[in-house]
């Protein structure tokens, strides 16, 4: 019987830390460096990241972020199964570093990439990184 408790409990505690692992490693880096591209959006291929959770909120959590003078600054918005998902899309600039929860209520499971573009009244370059996930994250 006590072999039985000490097993499961072993098997509970690798599964929490299997868990825990694939969520923190789940949240990539982003980087981009753009100049005016108009309202066309750029794809940080790099960025890829797998969405469990159909219509859940997506992060945000910029590192750097230089925008100069626009009053408006970048434009993020999560990329996936062919479409930018402009209904998803978050203005950041220069100062504003805090994580932002992003409703993404069409958001769809799989395969999702971070895209950005700069504020079409300025030239740029505009500069940021940071981390993103397709779901909702802490870290």
């Amino acid at each position: 019987m006590k072999r039985k408790v000490v097993k499961l409990l072993g098997v509970g505690l690798v599964s929490v830390l299997l868990t825990t692992t694939n969520v923190l490693a789940s949240s990539p880096q982003f980087y981009f460096n753009l100049r005016n591209t108009g309202q066309n959006f750029q794809i940080d291929w790099d960025s890829a990241n797998n969405k469990v959770y159909a219509g859940q909120d997506w992060t945000f959590k910029p590192l750097h972020l230089n925008t100069g003078s626009s009053p408006y600054g970048m434009l993020f918005a999560p990329y996936g199964n062919g479409t930018v998902y402009t209904s998803a899309q978050i203005w950041r600039k220069t100062g504003q570093y805090d994580k932002k929860y992003v409703p993404f209520s069409n958001g769809k499971k799989g395969t999702h990439y971070l895209s950005s573009r700069i504020d079409d009244d300025y030239s740029g370059p505009f500069a940021t990184d940071g981390w993103w996930n397709a779901d909702r994250a802490s870290s």
